[in-house]
Formats: C-alpha cells, structure tokens, sequence
C-alpha cells in the first residue's frame, strides 16, 4: 500500500468543501484515498469556560447504537478518546484496542461498543482554531487505519487539521446565512394584458377596467382568466402579487 505524503494535496482536497454535502463527499471520497479507515468523525466544537459545546458533527461508516454512547445534546461528543485527546496537549493520538496500556482505564461500555461496531484501532486528530472572534476545537477520528498510520499522527494533524476547520468555518457560514432568493421568471404579456394587469395592481374591478380599457367587464373577466391559468395561480389576489414580483416596472408612478 502506498502511503501519501502531507502536503498541499491534502489541504487542496478540502478548498471546494463549502456545504455539508461536500463534506459528506470528502469523508467518503478524498480522506478515503489520503487515509484508508472504515469510519470517520469530524466535529467542530465552541470553546468557552466550562469546556467545549459541540456546533458541527459529520460521520461516515459509524453505527447508529456507536454513535448513541458518545454524542450528546446535539453535536457534543462525550468520548474517553476525545477526552484523551485534549488532555494529551498533543493534538493526535492512536489507540488500539488490543494493546492493554491503551485500554487501561477505558470506560467498559464504550470499548464494549467499539469493539461491538467491528473497530480495533482509532487515529484522533485535534486542535484549537479561531473562527471568527471565537475559538472552535477542530478534530477528526478515523477508526479502523492502518497501523503504520500511527507514527504519522503528528504530519497528519499539521496537514489536515487547518484545512478541515477552514471548511468547517465556511459550512457553519453556509448555514446561518439567508437563502439566496430564487429569481422570478419574467412574464410575457401583451400590451392589453400589460393595461389589464397595471389596472388590476391598482385594485380595479374588471367593470372599472373595462370602463377605463373601452371593453366590457365579461371581456376583461376572459382575458385575465387564461392569464391566472398560465401563471399557475388560482385568483388575482395571487395573480397581482406574482406580476409584482416579477415585473415591479408594471406599477405605475404614484399608484
């Protein structure tokens, strides 16, 4: 198996990763190629006096009875790896869970689960980055990597951590910024539908329209009739608010 080196390849695999979709992508594609593993964790996580709080969670090839022993309230992980991350001061670890130094004092229930979900080894990664004027834990554990990965905890924290918290950063963006407005379709209307509906924005009835326009209210009643039906919408009230929309230069100075 060849084993690729730190580098700029690792950062660039995650510059277009903007959205969770893309994260989700990157999980299961990219970091599969830099880091074979049979499951990832990356998270993101505020951190303030009293710890840390969980903001971003993303998985991949982890069950759902693994996942329920470790993550709380939302996006906050309780795990004694992630735990042992923090307190290493390091920023990476590698635990193996047939190496009795490394199960030694290790919640029963969880190494229960662990070894339950089919894992015998975890690679964790974590650091602490500025987002914004806040500080974020930026961390990653890839379950199940080959043993050889194990020397190389501290390149790959150095490679990858920066770059999977600047898309970290970008989707937490993503999210908390407004939709961006779909654009209305431009109606084609002919210069009589254009008076018709200029009139109908004013809040005419179709007798007052045809009064203004020289034809007969039952006229008028025919020529807005197909106009809703083409619009898709079910009554003028609905017809005016889609014409404003899409066509505001129908409103006339003053009205």
């Amino acid at each position: 198996m060849t084993i690729q080196t730190p580098g700029a390849g690792w950062a660039g695999s995650l510059e277009k990763v903007d959205h969770a979709d893309a994260l989700k992508r990157w999980l299961d594609g990219p970091l599969q190629e830099l880091v074979p593993h049979r499951a990832a964790l990356a998270g993101h996580a505020l951190a303030h006096s009293a710890g840390y709080t969980g903001t971003q969670l993303w998985s991949a090839g982890l069950s759902a009875a693994y996942l329920a022993t470790i993550v709380r309230l939302g996006a906050s992980v309780v795990s004694p790896m992630l735990s042992r991350l923090v307190s290493s001061g390091k920023g990476y670890m590698f635990f193996d869970a047939g190496r009795g130094c490394d199960v030694a004092g290790v919640n029963p229930l969880w190494l229960s689960t662990f070894k339950d979900a089919g894992m015998h080894n975890l690679l964790a990664l974590g650091d602490r980055f500025a987002c914004g004027p806040d500080q974020f834990l930026t961390s990653i554990a890839l379950y199940n990597v080959p043993p050889e990965f194990e020397a190389r905890g501290e390149a790959l924290q150095l490679a990858l951590l920066p770059a999977l918290h600047a898309a970290l950063c970008r989707i937490q963006q993503s999210m908390a910024a407004p939709p961006t407005p779909v654009p209305v379709r431009r109606l084609r209307l002919t210069p009589v539908e254009e008076d018709i509906v200029r009139l109908l924005i004013q809040g005419k009835t179709n007798k007052e329209i045809g009064q203004l326009l020289g034809k007969s209210a039952e006229t008028i009643k025919s020529r807005i009739s197909p106009l809703m039906h083409r619009c898709g919408v079910k009554n003028r009230t609905e017809l005016v608010s889609m014409i404003l929309a899409s066509q505001p230069d129908l409103v006339a100075p003053g009205s």
